[in-house]
């Protein structure tokens, strides 16, 4: 029983001096420049939100409290019925081609003009209606400012 116990105490003290080195290695790389460099990549990036778009699949019908949003979404991603959730229904392909859609500029500038000034499309707004909502707003205004940030570091061309 004692030597159990000696064993079991070895190894504990063991497992401690490795979460030690371990918690100290963390704090060297929080305290570099590395990591600021990926905390801010990662902030400025958000993965396709494939599970909200198949929560929004099982939805009946759009809330008229979102009913302009499924609008935008509609106009963004070119279905022609104006019925974002209908369409997500019937077309089981329509997921995967928004996963790797990529809209042009004149597609985000005449998405901005037409809807990102409407309160509907803001991301408070839709925050405190539906989470998956929330969330594809999230990766939409994302395009958005991945686009304008690209357009801004794009030297203009002289004439």
């Amino acid at each position: 029983m004692m030597i159990e116990l000696k064993i079991q105490e070895e190894k504990y003290f063991e497992l401690f001096k490795e979460k030690q080195i371990i918690e100290k290695e963390i704090e060297e790389i929080k305290q570099s420049k590395l990591f600021n460099k990926i905390i801010d990549q990662q902030d400025n990036f958000i993965l396709f939100p494939y599970r909200s778009f198949l929560n929004l699949r099982h939805w009946h019908r759009a809330p008229k409290r979102l009913k302009i949003f499924f609008q935008a979404l509609a106009y963004l991603f070119s279905i022609k019925t104006n019925d974002f959730l209908t369409e997500l229904k019937l077309n089981h392909n329509l997921i995967r081609k928004i996963q790797f859609y990529q809209p042009s500029s004149t597609v985000l500038d005449e998405f901005r003009i037409n809807f990102f000034h409407l309160n509907e499309i803001s991301l408070e707004y839709i925050q405190n209606k539906s989470f998956d909502a929330y969330t594809i707003a999230i990766w939409i205004h994302n395009i958005e400012n991945t686009d304008r940030l690209k357009r801004l570091k794009q030297p203009e061309i002289e004439k």
